[in-house]
């Protein structure tokens, strides 16, 4: 569910859903109408939240017709994006508010990070580790050892590579 357009843009739409909450329904700046959680706000959507960590890491491509065939490394920056709706607010969920606590997602790059980092790829990850492939282990890690820990509804979504010192225009990407 997408915000109303609206010439002054979705901060008053949203200030104005609150404002005039009625029950569970609330009007949107262009009069249509959402549902409002208990505290006033409109959740009822998907919302995406991504954590990210760096690592370094060796690895030589022996297929390359370049550099990369020489052993070399990187700074790869890693993100772990999880989509869910936001859970409501209650004085039982130490998660209130939030499609999932962040803390959570970092324990899980911290073991990515344990398994991974300052590692030679081809030994410890994969015999040809290139970017694509490096996104694609993480994600399946992601599937095993996050996925679990998540509310039920949220779920990882996406996983992004890239090397730090390229473009971040220039990524590997699962989306889950």
């Amino acid at each position: 569910m997408a915000f109303p357009a609206s010439s002054h843009g979705a901060e008053i739409g949203i200030k104005r859903c609150i404002m005039e909450q009625d029950g569970q329904w609330s009007k949107g700046y262009n009069g249509a109408e959402y549902p409002v959680s208990n505290d006033g706000f409109n959740f009822s959507m998907n919302v995406t939240i991504c954590k990210e960590m760096r690592m370094a890491m060796a690895h030589r491509l022996p297929h390359h017709d370049g550099k990369c065939r020489q052993l070399h490394g990187h700074t790869y920056v890693v993100r772990v994006y999880v989509t869910g709706e936001v859970q409501a607010v209650s004085e039982d969920n130490p998660q209130s508010g939030m499609v999932v606590d962040f803390g959570v997602v970092k324990e899980f790059l911290k073991s990515v990070e344990g398994r991974m980092d300052h590692q030679f790829g081809n030994e410890t990850m994969d015999a040809y580790p290139t970017a694509e492939r490096l996104a694609l282990a993480i994600a399946v890690m992601a599937s095993h050892d996050l996925q679990p820990h998540l509310p039920p509804g949220a779920r990882v979504s996406r996983v992004r590579v890239y090397e730090e010192y390229v473009a971040p225009q220039a990524f590997a990407e699962i989306e889950l």
